[in-house]
């Protein structure tokens, strides 16, 4: 299979909080968890399945140790662009990829 990312994809394990946009419906959120991300996506497993096709928003903060210890958080608009069944082994579980719109950045000071 021929690679077709053009951005460096990254493992991470980070919780993301899934937006379906919908016109028929309210927003449903749903909780995840990512497995990679880059600047112009992101794979992440769900027990929910969106469609390909489908406008998602997402909501994650990204580790400490990835961003010096400040706390970023990102909200992007996403297009769903592939679903797997069962990722990892993960019966039960889908596994999505999303194309990132939009993003918006929010750095707050460290803690420390």
């Amino acid at each position: 299979m021929e690679e077709r990312r053009t951005a460096h994809r990254y493992k991470m394990s980070a919780a993301v909080v899934v937006r379906h946009q919908s016109k028929v419906m309210a927003s449903e959120f749903v909780h995840a968890k990512t497995r990679d991300v880059s600047a112009r996506g992101l794979y992440f497993i769900s027990n929910l399945r969106f469609a390909v096709g489908a406008r998602v928003g997402l909501s994650l903060t990204l580790p400490l140790q990835a961003t010096d210890g400040s706390r970023v958080a990102v909200d992007a608009k996403a297009k769903v662009v592939r679903v797997e069944e069962n990722p990892d082994n993960g019966a039960g579980r889908v596994g999505i990829a999303a194309v990132i719109d939009s993003y918006n950045i929010v750095r707050s000071k460290s803690a420390a």
